[in-house]
């Protein structure tokens, strides 16, 4: 078969499952908040992708967006391949096109680590790759193929992604502001107890975090009717928290498209055989700690410890968000069970720590020290004890539930 041949027979399994994609995000489009001032969720996608284009400020070899600096040719081809996974997706009527762009962003970023890191022999094999979104009420994402078929889809839970950004921002509402260093535009004080100080003084972010659970299992969509934007001097943490933690989450099912979907020989640093489910998430876990390390570092110039707090949030808000589930619901979430299909969150930290050391060869030097990695987590876990209470309330009112969540 020539090269024509199998970029026809590519764009011809790309089509099928995007098909299967919209199908799905058809039956969950309640759980989707969509822009009416949008003329096509594409066009919203390209016009977000445009503006942050257009936002950056290019000096010398650096490109600068807001607090962050870039290198000047890497930003160029991110900018280039997001466009890329965003038309390659094609986002159809029930798809969140600005927030298509964000997540197309990181998939951007996760593909160009898979090349630099020489894990793909041809690099067309990550056309084949689709990315969206479903309004379907889990905590999870998944990633699809259909058998011989060389596309894979990976989709997105639309409430995992939204509650993913509400309980980040809680996360740093609940740091402590202290004296910026020299050069520094913020700075915070992450300590247990100055959080809990926070907490105690203003209860805001646990509200920021139950109001998001509640207002998921109300109307679908895992967003609080009064959602706002945080103080100016929050941004930097929340969207380094965001970025990372959304990463993270692509990464992983990339690394399921790569070796579970495509069977393609995984690197030697990966175990070669994964056969029951939790190893298969195990593996994917280390890839994507991998992944957000070496991206971190080339393109987003960033300590990899810092980084993958993401990570570790991501993993911890899922957690919560199955807790959550199952106490509205009364239904234990698939990887929760006793033969569950994921990992609980300590293994998964455990994982994401040990592939972490591997690759750092001076554990001495206090900038990559590891303990950072579940800084944010440990502070999503002090805001779950405290909105614990008002879930287990909001299942006692007997407030009826949206109509997509089981036992509704």
């Amino acid at each position: 078969m020539d090269s024509t041949d199998r970029a026809a027979d590519l764009a011809a399994d790309v089509a099928t499952a995007r098909l299967l994609l919209r199908q799905s995000q058809r039956r969950w489009a309640a759980g989707i908040i969509a822009d009416p001032s949008a003329a096509s969720p594409l066009q919203l996608a390209d016009e977000r992708a445009a503006q942050r284009v257009a936002g950056a400020t290019i000096d010398g070899d650096f490109v600068y967006d807001g607090v962050f600096r870039y290198n000047k040719e890497t930003e160029a081809q991110r900018w280039e391949r997001t466009s890329a996974v965003i038309h390659r997706a094609d986002p159809g009527p029930d798809e969140d096109g600005g927030y298509l762009e964000f997540l197309a962003r990181q998939a951007a970023s996760v593909e160009m680590a898979i090349l630099a890191m020489g894990l793909v022999e041809d690099a067309s094999i990550l056309d084949g790759v689709l990315l969206g979104t479903s309004g379907e009420p889990r905590s999870d994402a998944s990633t699809s193929s259909l058998k011989g078929s060389r596309a894979a889809v990976i989709c997105l839970s639309a409430g995992m992604v939204y509650l993913m950004y509400q309980a980040a921002k809680a996360v740093v509402l609940s740091w402590k502001p202290k004296p910026a260093a020299a050069k520094s535009v913020v700075s915070f004080s992450s300590r247990p107890e100055d959080t809990a100080a926070v907490l105690d003084a203003d209860d805001a972010p646990v509200g920021q975090l139950s109001d998001t659970l509640i207002s998921w299992f109300e109307s679908g969509i895992a967003r609080p009717p009064n959602s706002v934007a945080p103080p100016a001097m929050y941004h930097p943490p929340l969207t380094l928290l965001t970025n990372f933690a959304e990463r993270f989450v692509i990464a992983h099912e990339y690394c399921h498209a790569l070796y579970d979907q495509f069977a393609l020989a995984p690197p030697p640093w990966l175990p070669s055989q994964a056969d029951s489910p939790i190893d298969k998430e195990l593996r994917a876990d280390r890839f994507a700690t991998a992944i957000i390390s070496t991206s971190a570092s080339a393109f987003d110039r960033m300590a990899p410890n810092v980084a993958l707090q993401g990570a570790m949030v991501a993993m911890k808000i899922h957690e919560i968000s199955d807790e959550a589930i199952e106490i509205v619901t009364g239904l234990v979430p698939g990887h929760r069970r006793a033969n569950a299909t994921h990992p609980p969150f300590d293994v998964r930290a455990d994982q994401v720590f040990q592939a972490y050391r591997s690759s750092i060869a001076d554990l001495d030097d206090d900038s990559l020290d590891p303990r950072a990695l579940l800084v944010p987590a440990e502070t999503a876990d002090e805001l779950w004890s405290r909105a614990r209470g008002r879930i287990e309330a909001f299942k006692a009112s007997g407030t009826p539930l949206s109509p997509v969540w089981p036992h509704a």
